[in-house]
């Protein structure tokens, strides 16, 4: 039982620190696959109200905090290329890649932490949409006490009308045990080992694969068609193909994804005309 716990101590300090060459997660991978087909502009945002980042104890970069072996609080960090990126904007590439895979154009507007939801809702009323979604993080961490790590959550999703009223309001918290599977490769996907930052990149990609298929959420977001897997808007007409381009073209422009991901995206849409 010793060695055991040695060997799975012994992976996560090589899967948090090295990374050890595992495997990370793709453009494809790491975006839910929505369930139904949305139309015209969806503006989003994501607030932080983490209780550790809205006091100032941990940075707006921060994804989570562990337990150590004292119960002793801290911060994760070293394993991303992009460091600073803030935990809203990884967050909001997430979500905004997968509304854009339903066919709309995604406007995303970043609110400052600690705000409340109805400050968010006025934020996004500066500029028209047909659709608005607020994503409140109250809580999203790692909890790596003793042996058994866990992902804790709590999410609160609001769905806004064209003119900025609400129309749905949905929470989700609770306990993922899963994350620990993952981490030490017992479940790996498509036979990979994933990196630590992967692994939390797929653990956001299913919590919100859940939260954005909910069927009251589908009904508030717009238009919605029951599909088997990912449904591309730029099938049903030629003329969707630019306003497709375009909008892969904003997301770049806006940093929410790279270059490759972009080119790989855009040859993708061609091919597909």
């Amino acid at each position: 039982m010793v060695k055991h716990y040695l060997g799975l101590a012994a992976i996560a300090v090589c899967a948090i620190l090295t990374g050890c060459a595992l495997s990370k997660t793709t453009i494809d991978e790491r975006t839910p696959e929505l369930k139904y087909t949305t139309k015209g502009t969806l503006a989003l945002t994501v607030v932080d109200n983490r209780p550790f980042v809205v006091s100032g104890e941990k940075a707006e970069t921060v994804e989570g905090i562990f337990r150590g072996a004292y119960g002793i609080p801290f911060k994760f960090e070293g394993t991303r290329s992009d460091p600073d990126t803030l935990y809203t904007a990884r967050i909001s590439e997430i979500v905004s890649k997968a509304l854009y895979n339903t066919g709309s154009k995604v406007n995303v507007v970043q609110t400052k932490k600690g705000a409340t939801v109805q400050d968010a809702i006025n934020g996004l009323r500066a500029a028209p949409f047909d659709a608005g979604l607020v994503i409140n993080v109250i809580d999203s961490r790692i909890d790596a006490g003793g042996i058994r790590w866990s992902y804790f959550f709590d999410y609160e999703v609001v769905v806004l009308d064209s003119q900025g009223a609400i129309v749905s309001t949905k929470k989700y918290s609770g306990e993922d045990v899963d994350f620990q599977r993952e981490l030490f490769h017992t479940g790996s996907e498509k036979g990979k080992s994933y990196a630590f930052d992967a692994v939390l990149d797929l653990e956001y990609r299913n919590k919100f694969s859940e939260f954005l298929n909910d069927r009251e959420t589908q009904a508030a977001l717009g238009t919605t068609h029951a599909a088997e897997g990912r449904v591309v808007a730029a099938k049903q007409e030629d003329g969707d193909g630019a306003r497709r381009l375009a909008a892969l073209k904003d997301l770049l422009d806006k940093g929410l994804i790279t270059t490759e991901d972009y080119e790989k995206k855009k040859g993708e849409i061609l091919q597909s005309l």
